[in-house]
């Protein structure tokens, strides 16, 4: 007895369950491209549209990765960027996140240039620095003038009424 072919287009979906499946008999090249097959890895950052599935109290949902990224827009209360450099002579960065560099403006006077923009220029910035040897209280920085923005901020390190170049800054800026 000959087979005879059959045109899989004429078969419902209701007529093929996973019993009448081998087990082996669905493999990646008979999946299309829309279903989610883990086939392919992933070797790099994720593009903002990217998407991520999720289960919301066990409902299937889809995320674009942009608003699951840490940095340069985590949240609300999430810390977008941070920074400890060494604000003497050459500034050299210590440690730091979405902190693409630290520039040395005038004595205690620096820029912080953000990797990715912040959201907007409404973030709470924090700081504070190391105890020099002979200088007396701790350098407190603050905001210079209108040079806040989304991609830098500007701060001045003073001690007393004075600029200072300090050891260790560190700052924080959160959204």
């Amino acid at each position: 007895m000959a087979l005879s072919k059959i045109k899989t287009a004429s078969i419902a979906d209701t007529e093929v369950s996973t019993a009448k499946l081998a087990d082996d008999a669905v493999t990646n090249a008979k999946v299309n491209d829309d279903l989610i097959s883990g086939a392919t890895e992933l070797t790099s950052e994720p593009a903002d549209t990217d998407e991520f599935l999720v289960s919301d109290a066990g409902t299937l949902k889809r995320i674009d990765y942009s608003l699951i990224k840490a940095s340069g827009g985590g949240g609300a209360g999430s810390v977008d960027a941070w920074v400890n450099f060494n604000g003497t002579g050459t500034v050299a960065i210590n440690g730091s996140g979405n902190v693409s560099s630290v520039t040395d403006n005038d004595v205690g006077k620096y820029t912080v240039n953000f990797s990715t923009n912040l959201s907007d220029a409404n973030y709470c910035h924090l700081g504070g620095g190391s105890q020099q040897t002979g200088v007396g209280n701790n350098g407190i920085p603050v905001l210079f003038g209108t040079s806040k923005s989304t991609s830098s901020f500007t701060l001045v390190f003073t001690v007393g009424n004075s600029q200072y170049d300090n050891a260790n800054i560190n700052m924080a800026f959160v959204r």
